[in-house]
């Protein structure tokens, strides 16, 4: 992983989003590879390494218990994410799960994206940021 942010709060929260790339295979099939900021706090992939399963690979705030403080933006930077958890540049209460997927059905596909966490209703100073790109290649 490349980017890893992590900073510490003066409320005591600690943020971390790492910028990474995730990709899932099926040759000649329908792979799908999918990136959760969850209500838990955690960061869920789901990719090769986890059989294309939503597995968590890190706390994004610590405590967990303060994802609800918090809002996502996200902006598409290449391609066309096909599945998303609500309009680009809104803000998103992370006290509900947010779901960013790419799917392909035979081909490559692939979408980019920036993800930028808030404080709840501020919308002008990121806390955190990462960039994500998804891969979903199912070619012959």
């Amino acid at each position: 992983m490349s980017g890893v942010q992590q900073i510490l709060l003066a409320c005591g929260d600690t943020l971390r989003l790492d910028s990474a790339s995730y990709t899932r295979i099926i040759v000649s099939g329908a792979p799908s590879t999918s990136f959760r900021i969850d209500a838990d706090g955690q960061v869920y992939v789901g990719d090769q390494l986890s059989g294309g399963a939503l597995t968590p690979r890190y706390n994004w705030v610590t405590p967990t218990s303060s994802a609800p403080n918090y809002d996502v933006r996200w902006n598409t930077t290449a391609g066309f994410v096909d599945t998303s958890p609500g309009a680009e540049n809104t803000n998103l209460n992370l006290g509900s799960d947010r779901t960013w997927i790419e799917s392909a059905g035979g081909t490559f596909e692939s979408c980019s994206f920036q993800a930028r966490i808030h404080r709840a209703g501020n919308t002008t100073t990121p806390l955190a940021t990462a960039g994500i790109t998804l891969e979903a290649d199912g070619s012959p």
